[in-house]
């Protein structure tokens, strides 16, 4: 099951992102062994991605076995300005699935 998560933030910020894994059923994925995740982010879900991440993801204090966190460094949204989409997948056992979508508004920082 998409989780869908919009947030907005300022360019240069760290920014983590919690969230549950869950299947197209709304079963949660236990992601604390033999799970791999990829998050990408990009203009629209039809572009290229700009930010790819597919290591750092923390799943150390779900207490359902399905929660998961992941930071955007501030590195990776220093440049950026805009509204952007982003999705997450997790493989567990070679079946893939679509965790989470939506929406990051990265506001310009003026400092």
């Amino acid at each position: 099951m998409v989780h869908t998560k919009n947030l907005a933030f300022y360019s240069g910020d760290d920014v983590t992102i919690n969230s549950s894994a869950k299947d197209i059923n709304g079963n949660d994925i236990n992601v604390t062994t033999g799970a791999s995740f990829s998050w990408k982010m990009a203009v629209d879900e039809y572009s290229a991605a700009i930010v790819t991440k597919t290591s750092g993801f923390d799943t150390a204090g779900s207490t359902s076995n399905a929660g998961y966190s992941f930071t955007i460094a501030s590195s990776e949204s220093a440049a950026l300005d805009g509204v952007y989409y982003h999705e997450a997948q997790v493989t567990k056992a070679s079946v893939t699935t679509t965790i989470l979508k939506g929406y990051l508004t990265i506001i310009r920082d003026l400092a």
